[in-house]
């Protein structure tokens, strides 16, 4: 049995840790936002990419058309 399939209550040490858990807890937040940043600017990157491919292949096609 793995760590996550026993019965622990998270939401519990949580709460009863305060003070010790909530910097730790911050610090999980704070690192989550700035992979999720990251993983935007990839995502952003790569749709711009696929837009231009795409163009590039719809000109090709259109040209190819014109020629027959």
């Amino acid at each position: 049995m793995g760590p996550t399939s026993a019965n622990f209550d998270w939401f519990s040490l949580v709460k009863e840790g305060g003070a010790y858990c909530a910097p730790l807890l911050l610090g999980a937040i704070m690192w989550l936002v700035k992979e999720n940043k990251a993983k935007d600017a990839k995502i952003e990157s790569l749709s711009e990419r696929l837009i231009t491919v795409a163009m590039k292949l719809g000109d090709i096609f259109n040209e190819n058309r014109g020629r027959r």
